[in-house]
């Protein structure tokens, strides 16, 4: 009875665990484009009254709160879905170094942050947090923008930044270390099983020992 029971529970958590792997387009050898890029903010209808790349820029810089630089490209982009989930569109880049980039579709803007391939813009069009009439169905979009700028250091009189751990009472936070770490921006283009995956694995071996028993 515990042998059915461990390899039932191993089975089912394998099955419904997700992997964290990249997401691949195109036929084999597949390209690797990364994971799904950050969803920052999407417009309401409307809220910006053309599509001109400096009233982009200037909807991107209040979003963000500082100065970028930006570039709009394309009409009517052909985008690919994903061969692992069909509702995850890919396109490719043209700046290597782009921080952000926006997405126009229909009557909406959606701004992401572009992290680990750079190259390619990967959006989830089906997350619920794109605007339900930003159709991504026939696989293309009206355009999108590049956009390039971090959020500046503190500087000048009225900057108040947060002063530096120091003196007996100082309990800096430690570095990031060991298996348990998790840094904040770690890189996403490498695949990596799920917790529950290598539980269900420990499970399957367990569940050997106890049938040889």
């Amino acid at each position: 009875m515990t042998r059915k029971f461990v390899a039932l529970v191993a089975f089912l958590a394998l099955v419904q665990s997700p992997f964290g792997l990249a997401l691949t387009i195109g036929p084999a050898p597949e390209t690797d484009v990364g994971l799904l890029d950050i969803f920052i903010y999407a417009s309401t209808k409307n809220e910006l009254p053309n599509s001109n790349p400096a009233t982009e820029e200037s909807w991107v810089e209040s979003i963000l709160g500082f100065d970028v630089s930006y570039a709009k490209h394309g009409n009517n982009v052909p985008i690919t879905p994903t061969n692992e989930d069909p509702t995850a569109f890919a396109w490719l880049l043209p700046d290597l170094e782009s921080d952000y980039f926006v997405v126009k579709n229909a009557a909406f803007w959606a701004l992401f942050q572009n992290v680990g391939n750079l190259a390619y813009a990967v959006v989830d069009a089906d997350s619920g947090y794109l605007p339900e009439k930003m159709n991504f169905g026939n696989a293309t979009i009206s355009h999108y923008g590049v956009v390039n700028g971090r959020n500046p250091p503190c500087e000048g009189p009225d900057c108040d930044p947060e002063p530096p751990c120091e003196g007996p009472d100082c309990d800096p936070e430690p570095p990031c270390e060991g298996p348990d770490c998790n840094p904040p921006n770690p890189p996403n283009d490498i695949p990596v099983p799920a917790p529950v995956s290598l539980m269900a694995l420990a499970l399957l071996f367990l569940g050997r020992r106890l049938r040889r028993a």
